[in-house]
């Protein structure tokens, strides 16, 4: 689990070095469900260039592993 957070903030790392900006944490396992799915922590960092405007509509066969 450390070493995949360690991946996680290098991933950041490489954004920020190319000029991206950080804008936050996405913290997951808030839904029942999705907590009996999963075991442990779940969180993932949130950059400027993946910002959506409100209203969005995403095509289902985009996402990946929806819960």
């Amino acid at each position: 689990m450390d070493e995949a957070y360690r991946v996680q903030l290098g991933l950041l790392d490489r954004y920020l070095a190319s000029g991206d900006r950080h804008t936050g944490w996405k913290v997951g396992l808030t839904a029942k469900a999705m907590q009996q799915k999963v075991r442990g922590p779940c969180s993932r960092f949130l950059v400027e260039s993946g910002n959506k405007p409100t209203g969005t509509v995403f095509e289902f066969a985009s996402l990946l592993n929806p819960g």
